[in-house]
This record gives structure tokens, sequence and C-alpha cells, in this order.
């Protein structure tokens, strides 16, 4: 009967693996009949870092200047959602450290953070640009990267806070510098984080 036992238990092991054999073989032939695209602008170039907050973007259409004007303005609008989490990232965390919890005063900060955003996603740049055509459509796929400089919209902020008398009393540049490049940090590290994710 323990015979009997073994020679099933060893039947339906063998079963179970030429079954995981079997469908191996088919993930590997999904695999190897998959081709790995490298899109426009991936590398660390184009990544924001401690000086740069950078933001890649396209568009389709088929209209070559629609798409581009189109990539152009998404790109900004990405850049602004990026820069305005972070710096209310960074104007929470520093009343916090600072213990600043006067509602009037918090609303400045955020109110500073607005404008100087707005005044210097005007100065954008293109970094980056590429056009590809569908010849099957004839439409065009537009990408593009642009920046800003970390270090302009930082001065605009603390030019913002130290015009204000109320802020200006209790403003500690240093601290305010720490936590401003480190969310600058945390930012590039979460792009690391993803790209390397998405090439595993």
């Amino acid at each position: 009967m323990k015979n009997h036992s073994s020679i099933i238990a060893f039947i339906l092991l063998s079963f179970a693996l030429l079954l995981g054999a079997c469908h191996s073989g088919k993930n590997i032939a999904k695999v190897e009949n998959l081709e790995k695209v490298t899109l426009p602008f991936s590398s660390s170039d184009y990544r924001t870092d401690e000086k740069h907050f950078r933001f890649v973007q396209s568009h389709e259409s088929t209209d070559l200047s629609l798409a581009k004007t189109r990539a152009v303005m998404k790109a900004q609008i990405g850049l602004a959602g990026t820069v305005e989490v972070m710096l209310k990232s960074v104007m929470e965390n520093y009343t916090a450290e600072r213990k600043i919890k006067l509602s009037e005063m918090n609303d400045k900060y955020s109110e500073i953070s607005r404008l100087v955003l707005y005044r210097n996603l005007k100065n954008t740049r293109i970094i980056g640009e590429e056009a590809f055509m569908n010849k099957t459509d004839k439409s065009y796929s537009y990408w593009v990267a642009i920046e800003v400089d970390a270090a302009d919209i930082y001065n605009d902020i603390v030019k913002g806070i130290t015009s204000s008398d109320k802020l200006r009393q209790d403003f500690d540049e240093a601290k305010f510098r720490e936590i401003y490049n480190e969310e600058i940090r945390k930012k590039e590290n979460e792009q690391n984080n993803t790209l390397n994710n998405a090439a595993k």
C-alpha cells in the first residue's frame, strides 16, 4: 500500500513539474517576442536633481506644430505640479520645525510659493526635443524635456519671505535651505527608483 501511495505521489509531482515547465516555456516565448523600448529623454540628464527641476512629456497630433505646442504645455503643467508639491512639503516641514502654528503665516508661505511658481515657470527651458512620424496614419509624436533652475526658485522664495516683516522675524534661512535641499533629494531618489523599477 505504501508503494502504491509513493507511486501516486511521484506521478502527481512529475505531472506538476511538467505543467510548470510548459508554463515557463510559454512565458519565455512571450518574453522573446517582446522588444524593449527606450523612451526619449529617459537618462539621468533629464531627471530632477539638486540644480534643476525637470519634466518630460509628449503629445500626438496630425499637425507637427500642434504636437509640439501641446507637448510643451503639458510638460510645463507637469513641472508646475511637481514643484508645487515639493514646495508645499518644504513649507509644511519648515513651519513644523520652527513650530509656526499661526494660520495667517502659513497662508503667507503658501501665497509666496504660488507666486514664485508662477514667475519661474515662465523661465523654463527646452533641453531636449524629438519628433516621430507614424508612417501608417501620418501622425506625429513630439517629445520634449524642459527644466527650470532650482536655485532661482529658492532665491525667489527667500526674497519673498524676507520681504515680509512678520515672516522675516522668525526666518532661519540655514534650516530652510536644509529642508529645501532635502526635499529635492527625495524627489531625485523617487525618480531614480521609479525608472530603475521600470527597467527591471
